[in-house]
């Protein structure tokens, strides 16, 4: 894969990612930490479930607070969805 295609696709994930702010922040900006770990989660994972477990463990050790299951299992397919289409 060209390097500016990857470079575009984990641009396009990182606004799919932020704009979830499932935290609710008014400065978007302090999930970024969290964003960049579920980017780096979506390279990795390519199961659904176990992305979307994932994504619940990052907000757990950070904010200590569980998100729902299908809240993440639909960012984690969005996510999957999104870096498939693009032949990573």
């Amino acid at each position: 894969m060209a390097e500016m295609e990857k470079n575009e696709v984990n641009i396009a994930l990182y606004q799919l990612l932020a704009d979830w702010n499932p935290m609710h922040f008014e400065d978007k900006t302090m999930g970024d930490a969290e964003v960049y770990e579920m980017m780096d989660a979506v390279h990795q994972i390519d199961d659904v479930n176990e992305l979307a477990r994932k994504f619940q463990s990052i907000f757990q050790y950070s904010f200590e607070e569980k998100l729902a299951i299908e809240d993440c299992q639909k960012k984690a397919n969005e996510a999957l969805s999104l870096e498939g289409t693009c032949g990573l």
